[in-house]
């Protein structure tokens, strides 16, 4: 219980961020914890040995930590580019607006809708994800994952999920400008 709620207040519950940064918190803590567990019984029973599996569980613990840091940062960078470029972020867009969100996108498929194509990319601002669907594309020069980009549409709840069928899209550089 105390190993969730640090996560959350690590995290800052009410940010409107993705469960991404606390599923790796808690992975890098809960390995930190079974570390902790295995090198204390090891030293109680006195067969402790350097490099042994205690070691190696503490040590993966700074993997999910670090990936953890890295995604904060990258949502505070989108963040203050958005505040640049006068988009909104994801988590204060509501069903039905017309919107301009930016970010950064994640992935991007191709799936079958019917007798054609559809592409469809995930498009992450630090706060949120929104799904991309261009109808009847099956490339768009300079859509692939990583590339930052501005996008303007009408926001639908599809499933759930935030969707943009068919946004004007603007490319902008993949690294901070």
């Amino acid at each position: 219980l105390l190993l969730i709620l640090g996560v959350l207040v690590l995290t800052g519950v009410g940010n409107g961020g993705g469960r991404r940064v606390p599923l790796l918190l808690l992975t890098g803590f809960a390995s930190m914890f079974m570390g902790d567990i295995l090198w204390s019984l090891a030293k109680v029973r006195g067969y402790y040995l350097p490099g042994q599996l205690q070691d190696v569980l503490y040590l993966c613990c700074y993997g999910p930590l670090a990936a953890a840091g890295r995604e904060q940062l990258h949502a505070e960078e989108l963040q203050a580019e958005i505040n640049h470029v006068s988009a909104k972020l994801i988590a204060d867009v509501a069903d039905g607006e017309v919107a301009d969100v930016a970010g950064t996108l994640r992935t991007v498929t191709l799936r079958p809708r019917g007798p054609s194509l559809t592409m469809e990319a995930d498009l992450w601002d630090g706060s949120g994800n929104v799904t991309l669907i261009w109808l009847g594309r099956r490339d768009i020069p300079g859509i692939s994952p990583g590339r930052r980009i501005v996008v303007h549409g009408r926001v639908a709840r599809i499933k759930g999920e935030l969707t943009i069928y068919n946004p004007v899209y603007e490319l902008r550089s993949s690294g901070p400008d």
